[in-house]
């Protein structure tokens, strides 16, 4: 199982299977995942327990990390399906679009309900600024007008990922809260876990 997800990997990396195979990223995280699996397996019994009892008091972190990692990694699944081959979706144009020209003039307009600054706006007004500085610290380009909107787009896609994994995080912990122990914990996993196979979250 291993050495199959990372023989995809590699072949992916080479460019290969991008219609068919999973994004590389999926496909590191997959392969780490079934490696630390294995590893855990190949363990005499006695290490395996006296493993388990020592994470013990750390399930629940150790649980709602994996779904936040899972759900993350469902969503960059064909994160990058339709740039550059098809009419961009109208709401990512122009929330795109509008924090390129504040990058570029300074000003912001207010043509439509995306170009009015709200937590959205500077959020992903801050992964552009990420962004554009790593462009320029490679050289790939000269000046922020230079980044095109299907780039802008993509990062804009990353970031709605990550916060979607923060989501799927911040509902296990307040459900956890919400429920006295010791139905608690299962109750934040549960609803964790039911976050993070939503089909809203998973289409956006």
């Amino acid at each position: 199982m291993v050495a199959a997800l990372a023989a995809a990997f590699v072949v992916r990396l080479g460019g290969v299977g991008a219609s068919w195979l999973p994004g590389a990223r999926t496909l590191l995280v997959a392969t780490l995942m079934a490696a630390a699996a294995s590893w855990a397996l190949e363990r005499s019994a006695g290490g395996a327990l006296l493993l388990v009892s020592r994470l013990r008091p750390y399930h629940f972190a150790l649980g709602l990390a994996a779904l936040a990692l899972a759900s993350l990694s469902f969503q960059l699944v064909g994160l990058d399906v339709g740039i550059g081959q098809s009419p961009l979706d109208i709401d990512e144009h122009r929330l795109a679009s509008t924090v390129r020209e504040f990058f570029i003039n300074g000003e912001v307009p207010h043509r439509t309900v995306e170009d009015y600054p709200g937590i959205v706006y500077w959020l992903v007004s801050g992964a552009y600024l990420l962004t554009y500085l790593f462009s320029l610290m490679t050289e790939s380009v000269n000046g922020f007008h230079e980044l095109t909107k299907e780039t802008l787009v993509l990062v804009g896609r990353h970031l709605n990922a990550v916060m979607y994994a923060g989501t799927v995080v911040v509902v296990g912990l307040l459900a956890r809260r919400c429920v006295a122990e010791p139905m608690g914990r299962p109750a934040g996993l549960l609803a964790a876990a039911l976050m993070a196979i939503s089909p809203m979250g998973m289409t956006n």
